[in-house]
């Protein structure tokens, strides 16, 4: 019998419950699980809570660093988890025209394949996203599989629990596979548990696995479709009682309603056409899908799934330590693991309150060209803490700073904007980015009105992402199908960037942040680990799996 990765994967979803010893994800006996307590009713809902501790765990959020960093809305110096790499740029230009190359020597691609292996250990970069998101699969099928068999049988409005079950498993797999699709060349698709012919080893282009989410998502909308908001989905979604399938400690902004869960998954494919095409390759009629699944997304006052964590740092599921509020946080002075890039600063209008509510350069340099490693590894700003009125971090862990993970309202407004524009529909586009503008409390002025241009307008669109979206998991995306990541032969990188110049580089005496030229020339997807190929010969039809 042939011993592959995602078998591993998938067996070892029967033991979730052991893998989650958190007291709010209501686990009975956590150290003895067996297949069958899946196969009960007081088993399967903690078995849908326990989802949480594989769709948003440690390693979700390693690779959300990832994409923040390439994105360059914040940076990481530091070599554990292969972060450091990920964000290596490949040279900067400094005004005077000097060139200062990787100090490390080779390019992202060949740095990141040349730790694409087993031997490597936690820095393989293309470990991290890959395992989260087929183990949040694994989970989703064995919820499925249990959730769809005749003999099992629910107490009380059991449609009702049957269907939101059912709702949640193809939901957690839309998005599981959404994310695979946009961030590898390739994957497999794999929907079945508890057989012998789950061993998939056909690996299917990223464009499939994407249109593999979808269909799971539009699978989840037929079901909510049918679905109430009453007693019983209120205790299921609500994060408190037995058959809750979401953390006490998370979604802390409301209950997501049954018609609220329809426009996120709307939304979530709307994201889904628009990362992953190149901007300059976009048709009219690619924008036009955007706008009609964003015109049934997520809309003003509906609330999105997010991930916080408790007070006393022990009871969350990522570990109380992984998400970016905590890791963000400068701690008092005492500095942290992320920090926010001089490039997303510079996005900022002056008279913006997002910027004075949530970023300070009260002591001069935060961060300077740490141990060598690069100068785009500085910075002058940290984080106000949510103690101190900020929006992102937590000095202390003491308040439930949420974390997002899927699509929010901005988000889908923000598409809206860019459809529009894109559609020669200036204003109407404009008009959503008032409204991100106003549901963030930013106070600025309209824009929609003004007389801005076709290229005013996308610039304010393209600030107004940066800025609005921080930490939402768009950073790299958006990076990548602008073309800001590409080689500057290609027509990448970013002109009059602010970088943070130490002294002694080019002609300059002194630091200070001064406008550059940064050339990324980062890998737009990236290869299969392999952790995967290892064990799972890629079959005969199988597209290519490496760049």
């Amino acid at each position: 019998m042939k011993n592959k990765y995602l078998g591993i994967l998938i067996i070892s979803t029967l033991f979730l419950f052991a893998a989650c010893k958190k007291e709010s994800l209501n686990l009975k006996d956590p150290v003895s699980p067996t297949v069958s307590s899946v196969n009960t009713e007081s088993g399967i809902f903690p078995f849908a809570l326990g989802m949480w501790s594989k769709m948003v765990s440690g390693d979700f959020w390693i690779a959300a660093n990832y994409h923040s960093t390439m994105g360059d809305e914040t940076f990481i110096p530091w070599g554990n988890y292969g972060w450091r790499w990920g964000n290596q740029v490949a040279k900067i230009t400094l005004p005077d025209g000097t060139v200062v190359n990787n100090p490390i020597g080779p390019l992202q691609k060949d740095q990141l394949q040349s730790t694409n292996s087993r031997e490597a250990g936690d820095v393989n970069a293309f470990l991290y996203e890959w395992k989260s998101m087929y183990y949040t699969i694994a989970t989703s099928n064995v919820l499925l599989n249990y959730t769809k068999k005749p003999s099992f049988t629910f107490s009380g409005d059991a449609a009702t629990k049957q269907k939101v079950l059912q709702a949640w498993a193809y939901f957690c797999r839309g998005y599981a596979y959404s994310r695979i699709g946009s961030m590898y060349i390739a994957g497999v698709i794999n929907n079945t548990s508890g057989t012998s012919d789950f061993i998939q080893n056909n690996f299917v282009s990223s464009a499939t696995i994407v249109k593999e989410g979808n269909a799971n998502l539009d699978s989840a909308i037929a079901i909510l479709s049918g679905v109430s908001n009453n007693d019983t989905y209120a205790s299921m979604l609500g994060g408190s009682g037995g058959i809750s399938i979401v953390p006490a400690f998370c979604n802390t902004r409301g209950l997501v309603k049954p018609d609220n869960w329809v426009r996120l998954c709307n939304t979530m494919k709307a994201r889904n056409i628009l990362v992953n095409k190149k901007t300059a390759s976009m048709s009219s009629a690619d924008w036009k899908a955007v706008q009609d699944l964003a015109a049934v997304g997520l809309k003003a006052g509906d609330v999105t799934f997010t991930e916080g964590f408790t007070p006393d740092g022990n009871n969350d599921v990522a570990g109380g330590f992984w998400t970016p509020s905590i890791q963000l946080s400068d701690n008092n002075g005492g500095g942290g693991w992320l920090f926010v890039s001089e490039r997303l600063v510079q996005e900022f209008q002056p008279n913006d309150a997002r910027l004075d509510r949530n970023f300070v350069s009260d002591y001069g340099i935060v961060l300077l060209n740490p141990r060598n490693r690069g100068i785009n590894f500085g910075t002058t700003y940290h984080t106000i803490d949510a103690e101190d009125g900020g929006d992102f971090t937590t000095r202390d862990n003491t308040t439930n700073v949420q974390a997002y993970f899927v699509p929010s309202y901005e988000e889908n407004e923000l598409m809206l904007a860019e459809a529009k524009i894109n559609q020669s529909n200036i204003d109407a586009g404009l008009a959503h980015i008032d409204a991100v503008r106003r549901a963030q409390s930013a106070s600025l002025p309209a824009v929609s009105g003004t007389g801005l241009t076709f290229t005013q307008a996308k610039e304010e669109l393209r600030t107004e992402r940066r800025i609005a979206l921080f930490l939402r998991g768009l950073a790299f995306y958006d990076a990548r199908r602008w073309g800001v990541t590409a080689a500057k032969s290609a027509g990448g990188g970013r002109a009059n960037a602010n970088v943070l110049v130490p002294k002694g580089f080019g002609s300059y005496t002194s630091n200070a942040v001064r406008k550059c030229f940064i050339e990324y020339n980062f890998m737009d997807y990236w290869d299969v680990p392999l952790n995967e190929l290892d064990f799972n010969k890629p079959s005969s039809t199988s597209v290519p799996v490496k760049q």
